[in-house]
């Protein structure tokens, strides 16, 4: 009978990595009121993206560049969140925008990438109190996860139901991600609201999707410095990493 040696190679693994902010109590209040703030006085934005629904809401880009101190703490997890996912340091001249979104009774984020970003992330703020205390098997019970299908193209040949991830989303915790991968929300049918922030980040250069932004990044090393100094201390951010 022939022996033989062999050894096992993991490839291009797809890396999640899921982070607790400690203390977001303060945090989540202050953004969460600036939100709905925003949305009383523009309750139809031009464009909701991803967020569909009869009464989703979609926020503009910019919540981490307003002067209150929750930006600048949300600024900071952002990087420092990023920072760990890309395993170095985040450049100055990188381009960062953020969002949030209110997801009402019946509505979702539809299934998405973020093209010509390099990292994504999200953030929960709120979820409707049916939520709250469910470990992640009763997820099918109630709806509204953070959903990622496997990447591989062929790894659902031959399956019924394509193999996804799920994660019952928690206030205070959050996932970070490559923006190339494939993510949804699904809707969940309780009277309260999903309210989640989420974010891109293009490393060491600029993009622009409206002219608003175009010019508030003609000097984008100048803009991030600036929130860099301001940003003390950055807040704690407890993270592990899910393969």
């Amino acid at each position: 009978m022939l022996e033989f040696q062999h050894r096992t190679a993991t490839l291009f693994p797809t890396i999640l990595i899921e982070f607790k902010l400690e203390n977001s109590d303060e945090f989540n209040k202050s953004v969460i009121e600036h939100l709905y703030a925003e949305r009383e006085k523009n309750p139809n934005p031009k464009n909701n993206y991803s967020a569909n629904g009869p009464k989703a809401w979609h926020s503009e880009k910019d919540l981490h560049l307003i002067e209150e101190q929750w930006s600048r703490d949300l600024y900071n997890l952002i990087v420092n969140t990023a920072s760990t996912y890309a395993n170095r340091e985040i450049p100055d001249d990188s381009y960062i925008e953020c969002w949030g979104m209110i997801l009402p009774n019946a509505c979702y984020s539809n299934y998405h990438t973020h093209p010509g970003c390099n990292i994504s992330g999200t953030y929960w703020l709120q979820v409707p109190k049916e939520m709250e205390g469910l470990e992640e098997k009763d997820g099918d019970q109630v709806g509204g996860r953070f959903c990622v299908p496997d990447p591989r193209g062929g790894a659902s040949a031959g399956l019924d139901v394509l193999p996804t991830f799920t994660k019952l989303p928690v206030p205070g915790h959050g996932m970070t991600f490559g923006s190339w991968l494939p993510h949804w929300v699904e809707s969940h049918y309780f009277d309260e609201d999903r309210i989640a922030l989420s974010w891109n980040i293009t490393l060491g250069h600029s993009i622009s999707d409206n002219a608003e932004q175009e010019q508030r990044r003609e000097k984008p090393g100048q803009v991030w410095n600036d929130k860099k100094k301001i940003i003390t201390p950055p807040p704690k951010v407890t993270q592990k990493i899910i393969l």
